[in-house]
């Protein structure tokens, strides 16, 4: 008997599936009409027994058998027609049972219905369904996901009466308990659009909050879909259909080991967050802003890489939160016996040396104890960087000469830089014009200023990025985007805390947080950021703590939220100027001597022509050497003369990789010779076949021969103009066709000649990317991406290439692609 047992348990486990198996199940066919044959034949039978009572001379019965007859049929009629709109009411829930239990052709003989209730139509209170031999019914998803898809499809709760395993049939009747509740008004309209994108998933419940607004909606999916459900591209979808459908931010948790979800929304944030006193107890740690969990969020000054990028555009709050950030540093007070802030020589005191190209943005911050007037100009924006990586070598002499366990004894050193990019391009462009190559010039003493058209002292601020922590040397850069034209990837991995005032583009997303977690979510709501604390962890919703300009005239709230982190303005009582109690070593205060070097700039033409003549003379040098110029000069004789430039045409001509062809095109724009980039279309060529000659003859460093002049004019036509010489670009210096790391060239513009790794499951249709097409790498721009139905772990990506081709490819959800940055 034992051994029966253990044969039916062993029998059972090998015939059991590993998951419930999902095959498509037609829709059933029409319900047939069955009360107009009954209908025609009492209708016939009365008209035979008519006739007998006529021939027989029976009269009397005639008018009882048409009476019997008409009452007879108006009964098959109704009762008919009420059997009839029974059945398709319950259509809908056979065809969900035939999935279920896998029926191999869609039959209303599985599902027997029967004790109707409730009107003239009502309900079943009792349905009998008969399953297959080979469903495992022990299996409690199994009787679970029966019971949810008749209750879904009928309205009403059912539950298990009975299941019989012998003669595989288990009985539902209604559920009258207490706890069971009809469905939800929106409970179908939800599971018809959760299903649209993962087949069999439920909704399970919706519950309301007293205010009738949707609270939690839990989701069950069968097992077969859980490698569909675990791709992030397929979470997104979930919780922004959700998020369309109830009109409000959704956040969706998922468990897969239970194989069901829950999306609630977002814990709402105040509008308004004013910023809490500081915390004398940990003065290292900078409290700004405040998750959706109601936890601060902290920069902590002590962590490996204590540097804060912030990103946002125009008007998002970036002066908010920088004065949110800085007016929490710690400025060596403390309270005394009667809460006042008084002056405490062995408290931690930090040195703020703030940079502002808009001359406005930082204004007055110098009331902070400890903060440097804002350097505007050019002049005092090279001062402040040169100033703050001197200091950085004298305290890395100091640990050095003393012993590295004196750092803590050193006083944090911030230099704040708001609008990165425009402070770059400030330098640059003051560079370039010459007079920036003069002050530097004067400054080193230097006969000739260093070549190239990237100010030096970028070169100070990439050593304050990446050697400023262990002499407690901090950067706080906040910029529009943190695009690689002016920060480089080496830099921007050296920022710990990132912040976005906003929802990102996908490029500056994956450039500000290394993921797509920041396009879409966050409300557009003063103060809303995105805010990650840490490397490698995924950004999350917070609100910036609320921080009022320092101005005089401010209304009462705000003004003592200013005092709780010790701040006094000018018409506070008692007010002292921090100004004339904080000196900073090497410190130039006075604006005047400021803008000596820009006096000397303006009065110095001589120097600046000197410089102009040195410009020329590099100018007759070859872009290029080698074999690197003859293959420069073949793209640009092949450009020239066909009138169309891309790269993908010049890894095909030229038989060179991606990023030997990008390399070549970067170099021809700058060069003057080819535009910028148009996305998926080729470039302009700026050029005409007639000029090649003498464009081939600028790369290779020779000057082109002036046009003979004629002795005589012409004597018919009129005389031709002779066109505008075309000034000559600076030939780049030290240039080799080389990539840099993992395929990264520096951004002149192109929007092809920057690649990084995303994961498939990070795509978003829109994006470039880069694809082979005959073994050659080409750029394409995703079309549309889907989970492919023959792979449940891959994803089909439908792409336009850039001779306008479409194709697919599929390719696994765990591999990267190289998407192009925008």
């Amino acid at each position: 008997m034992l051994a029966s047992g253990c044969e039916e348990t062993m029998l059972r486990t090998e015939i059991r599936p590993e998951v419930v198996e999902e095959i498509a199940v037609r829709a059933l066919p029409r319900r047939p009409w069955i009360w107009p044959g009954r209908l025609a034949l009492i209708l016939g039978a009365s008209v035979i027994v008519i006739g007998i009572y006529g021939v027989t001379g029976n009269d009397k019965m005639i008018p009882i058998t048409m009476t019997a007859a008409a009452v007879t049929s108006a009964l098959v009629i109704v009762f008919g027609v009420r059997r009839w709109m029974r059945g398709r009411s319950i259509d809908k829930m056979i065809e969900a049972v035939n999935a279920v239990v896998r029926a191999a052709a869609p039959t209303r003989d599985l599902v027997r219905p029967s004790r109707w209730k409730g009107g003239w139509i009502g309900y079943p209170t009792r349905i009998r369904i008969t399953y297959p031999a080979d469903v495992v019914d022990a299996d409690p998803k199994f009787l679970e996901s029966l019971v949810g898809q008749v209750t879904n499809r009928m309205g009403i709760p059912y539950r298990i009466k009975k299941n019989n395993s012998k003669t595989c049939v288990v009985t539902l009747e209604l559920d009258t308990t207490e706890e069971a509740a009809a469905p939800d008004r929106d409970h179908s309209k939800m599971e018809s659009i959760v299903q649209s994108i993962v087949p069999g998933m439920t909704v399970r419940d919706i519950t309301r909050s007293e205010t009738d607004e949707i609270s939690a909606i839990q989701l069950r999916w069968p097992s077969s879909q859980t490698s569909r459900v675990s791709t992030k591209f397929i979470q997104k979808k979930l919780t922004d259909a959700i998020q369309i459908v109830v009109g409000e931010p959704f956040d969706t948790e998922f468990d897969f080991t239970q194989e069901r979800a829950v999306s609630a929304p977002l814990v709402p944030f105040p509008d308004v967050i004013p910023h809490p006193a500081r915390d004398d107890a940990e003065p290292m740690k900078v409290a700004f802003g405040q998750f959706r969990d109601g936890t601060p969020c902290i920069w902590n000054l002590d962590d490996p890489l204590p540097h804060v990028l912030i990103v946002g555009g125009t008007g998002g709050g970036k002066t908010v939160l920088l004065l949110s950030i800085l007016t929490a540093l710690p400025n060596g007070l403390r309270r005394d016996a009667f809460g006042q802030w008084v002056r405490d020589e062995e408290a931690i005191a930090a040195e703020v040396w703030p940079i502002d190209p808009k001359r406005l943005g930082l204004f007055n911050l110098d009331l902070i104890p400890g903060a440097k007037r804002a350097a505007t100009r050019e002049s005092a924006i090279v001062d402040y960087i040169l100033g703050v990586k001197q200091k950085m070598d004298d305290r890395y002499e100091y640990l050095e000469k003393n012993g590295p366990h004196l750092r803590a004894e050193l006083n944090p050193l911030i230099l704040v830089v708001d609008e990165g990019e425009e402070m770059v391009d400030m330098l640059n462009d003051w560079w370039r014009s010459g007079d920036g190559k003069l002050d530097w010039m004067q400054r080193f003493g230097l006969e000739k200023a260093p070549t190239g058209s990237t100010h030096p002292v970028m070169t100070a601020f990439g050593s304050i990025l990446r050697l400023g922590r262990e002499g407690r040397v901090h950067v706080i850069l906040a910029s529009q985007q943190a695009a690689s034209s002016w920060l480089s990837t080496s830099s921007r991995s050296q920022f710990a805390v990132r912040i976005a005032l906003r929802n990102l583009e996908q490029s500056t997303s994956m450039m500000t947080f290394g993921s797509l977690a920041a396009v879409s979510g966050l409300e557009n709501r003063p103060g809303r950021a995105w805010v990650s604390v840490g490397m490698g962890m995924q950004p999350e919703h917070a609100q910036i703590y609320w921080t009022p300009k320092l101005a005089p005239g401010i209304n009462d709230a705000d003004r003592e939220i200013l005092h709780g982190l010790g701040i006094l303005l000018p018409d506070d009582p008692g007010f002292v100027d921090p100004r004339a109690r904080v000196v900073v070593d090497d410190e130039h205060d006075d604006d005047d001597e400021l803008d000596e070097l820009d006096d000397l700039d303006e009065s110095d033409d001589q120097v600046d022509d000197v410089e102009k003549g040195a410009d020329d003379q590099e100018s007759a040098e070859p872009v290029a050497t080698g074999e690197d110029l003859e293959l420069l000069l073949a793209a640009a004789e092949l450009i020239i003369t066909s009138q169309f430039g891309s790269t993908a045409m010049l890894q095909r001509k030229l038989r060179v990789g991606f990023a030997k062809a990008t390399r070549i095109t970067e170099l021809l724009e700058e060069q003057k010779i080819l535009g910028r980039a148009r996305g998926s279309k080729g470039r302009e060529v700026l050029v005409g076949p007639d000029e090649l000659p003498t464009v081939l003859a600028q790369l290779r460093g020779e000057a082109p021969q002036p046009a003979a002049e004629p002795t005589a004019p012409p004597a018919s036509p009129a005389p031709v103009e002779t066109p505008a010489k075309r000034r000559r670009p600076r030939p780049s210096e030290n240039v080799r066709f080389v990539p840099t790391e993992v395929e990264e060239i520096t951004d002149r513009g192109g929007t092809d000649i920057q690649t990084f790794d995303v994961a498939v499951a990070e795509l978003e249709v829109g994006m470039d990317i880069l694809v082979d097409v005959d073994g050659i790498s080409c750029r394409a721009t995703i079309d549309a991406i889907d989970v492919d139905t023959n792979g449940p772990d891959c994803l089909s990506i439908s792409y336009i290439t850039e001779d306008g081709d479409g194709r697919t490819m599929t390719v696994p959800e765990a591999e990267s692609v190289s998407a192009i940055l925008s």
